[in-house]
C-alpha cells in the first residue's frame, strides 16, 4: 500500500483534467503494469483496451461498467507472439485448401449473420441477365401483407434456401479439413415442453438430422443434472477458467526514465523507391508489395510450414483481395499474381532462397528502425535480417526482372544503384552492434544473390 496509495491518490486528483485514456494508461504504467506482462502480445492487448477508452470518449459515450462490458464483447486478444504454429485460429473460408491433424469447430449453434434485416432484398435469376429486387417494408406494409404473398417474402424464402445450401457447403469444408480428429461444439437447450431442436440458419441446424437421435437423450440428461444442481444451490457447476494474479515485489520501483532524445532534423521523404516503381510501372509496385509480404509470412512460418499449409495456392485468394483493395482485378490481377507466384517459387526452389527464409538467430522481417545518420533522423525498413556464425546479414529484396542479354551487367547496375541504401542500413545497425555486418540484394524473379 505504501507504493500503490500515492499513485492512486494522485490519479484521483487528475481525474477530469485529462482524457480517460491518458489517466488510466499513465497510472497503469506507474503501478508497474508493463512489468507484469509475459510476452509482447499482452502489451498489444493493453493498448487495444486503451484504444477502446479513446473511442468511447470520442463518441461522447459514458465510460461505465455497462458500456465497457458491451464494447469488450467485441475485443479479442492478440495471438501469443512467442507461441508455436501448432495451433491456428481461422475462419472456415480461410481454411479452404488446408488440412490439419485435428480440427475444432466451436459455436455451431450460432447464426451465420446472414439473417439480419436488409435495406434492400434482391437476387439474380439463374440463367438470365435479370435481378429481382424489393426495398425494405415498413411496419404498416408488413401487417397489411401478413396474410398474402408479397415480393419480399418470396425473395426471403429464396435467400433462406440458398443460405441452407451454403451452410451445408461450409460445414462440409470445415469437417473435411481434419485428417485424424474432428471435434464439434454447440450449445442447445431443451424447450419448456421438453423438445430439443437446433436453431434454423445455423451449421448445427444442417448437422442436426444426422445426430438428433443420438444427441437428444444426452442433452435431456445433461439438462436434468443441471436443474438438480441449481436446485441444490451449487454455485459452481463447472470449473471456471483459472484466474492468474501476477504480483510485483513489495520493494519494486518504477525504472528511471531514459535520457533525453536529442532533437535532430528529419530527412525529407526518400522518393527513390517511388521513382523506381513509377519508372517500372504500377504492376511492378503491386508485385513488389505482394512478394515482400509473402516472403515475410514464409520467413515467419518457415518454408516447410508454408509448403505444408498449401503454399502459394492457399494464398491466391488473399492476393486477389489485396489487389482488389488497390482497384486491380481481372487480367491485370492474374498477371501480377502470376509474377508473384513465380518469385515465390524461384525463392523456395533455390538453396540460397530457402537459406534466406529459414529460421536464424535474431531473425527479423520488415524490421523498422530509426537512426540518426549524418546528423539527420532516418526511418529505415530492412526486408530481412538475421545472424549466422556471428555475422549480421542484411538482405534487401528486389523484384526487378531482366529479359534481355548481359544479365551480369544488369545486376552490377542494380548493385551500384542500391549500394548507398545498403550502406545506410549497415551504419544504422552498427550503432548498437559490434559484430561483422554483411549486406546483399536478392532478386526472387531471377533467383540471384548479390553481396554488396
Amino acid at each position: 500500500m505504501h507504493r500503490i496509495a500515492p499513485v492512486l491518490l494522485e490519479a484521483a486528483k487528475r481525474r477530469g483534467r485529462e482524457s480517460v485514456r491518458s489517466l488510466l494508461e499513465s497510472t497503469w504504467n506507474r503501478l508497474g503494469g508493463p512489468a507484469c506482462v509475459q510476452n509482447p502480445s499482452e502489451l498489444d492487448d493493453a493498448a487495444t483496451y486503451f484504444d477502446l477508452l479513446d473511442s468511447l470518449e470520442n463518441e461522447n459515450l459514458p465510460i461505465d461498467r455497462d458500456t465497457l462490458e458491451q464494447r469488450m464483447e467485441n475485443l479479442y486478444s492478440e495471438p501469443d507472439a512467442t507461441a508455436s504454429g501448432k495451433l491456428q485460429v481461422m475462419t472456415i473460408y480461410g481454411a479452404k485448401g488446408l488440412q490439419f491433424d485435428t480440427v475444432i469447430l466451436p459455436g455451431l449453434n450460432r447464426g451465420t449473420g446472414s439473417d439480419k434485416g436488409k435495406l434492400l432484398h434482391w437476387f439474380e435469376l439463374a440463367g438470365q441477365d435479370r435481378i429481382v429486387m424489393s426495398p425494405m417494408r415498413n411496419a404498416a406494409d408488413k401487417e397489411r401483407k401478413k396474410d398474402q404473398g408479397d415480393l419480399i417474402q418470396f425473395i426471403s424464402d429464396v435467400e433462406k434456401r440458398r443460405q441452407r445450401l451454403e451452410n451445408g457447403r461450409l460445414l462440409y469444408v470445415a469437417a473435411t479439413r481434419a485428417i485424424r480428429n474432428l471435434y464439434l461444439f454447440a450449445a442447445i437447450k431443451p424447450k419448456k415442453n421438453g423438445d430439443v431442436e437446433a436453431t434454423g440458419g445455423t451449421l448445427l441446424g444442417e448437422l442436426w438430422p444426422a445426430i438428433q437421435a443420438e444427441q437428444v437423450p444426452l442433452i435431456c440428461f445433461a439438462a436434468g443434472e443441471l436443474e438438480e444442481a441449481q436446485a441444490e444451490e451449487i454455485s459452481e457447476i463447472t470449473p471456471r477458467l483459472p484466474q492468474e494474479y501476477r504480483r510485483l515485489a513489495a520493494d519494486w520501483k518504477l525504472p528511471a526514465p531514459p535520457g533525453p532524445v536529442q532533437q535532430v532534423r528529419s530527412d525529407p521523404p526518400d522518393v527513390r523507391d517511388y521513382i523506381e516503381f513509377r519508372w517500372a510501372g504500377e504492376d511492378a509496385r503491386l508485385t513488389g508489395n505482394l512478394v515482400h509480404r509473402l516472403l515475410q509470412l514464409i520467413a515467419g512460418q518457415g518454408p516447410e510450414t508454408w509448403s505444408a499449409g498449401g503454399g502459394m495456392a492457399a494464398r491466391e485468394d488473399w492476393c486477389r483481395r489485396q489487389l482488389l483493395s488497390e482497384g486491380v482485378q481481372g487480367d491485370k490481377a492474374d498477371s501480377i499474381i502470376s509474377r508473384t507466384s513465380l518469385a515465390i517459387k524461384n525463392c523456395l526452389d533455390s538453396d540460397r532462397g530457402k537459406w534466406i527464409l529459414e529460421p536464424h538467430e535474431n531473425g527479423k522481417c520488415e524490421y523498422a528502425l530509426t537512426a540518426v545518420l549524418d546528423g539527420q533522423s532516418r526511418n529505415l525498413v530492412l526486408d530481412r535480417s538475421f545472424v549466422e556464425d556471428g555475422t549480421r546479414w542484411i538482405i534487401d529484396y528486389k523484384t526487378s526482372s531482366h529479359s534481355g542479354g548481359d544479365l551480369e551487367g544488369f545486376l552490377k547496375n542494380e548493385a551500384d544503384r542500391y549500394r548507398e541504401q545498403l550502406q545506410r542500413y549497415r551504419e544504422a545497425v552498427a550503432i548498437n552492434e559490434t559484430r561483422p555486418i554483411r549486406t546483399a540484394l536478392y532478386f526472387p524473379l531471377l533467383d540471384r544473390f548479390c553481396e554488396i
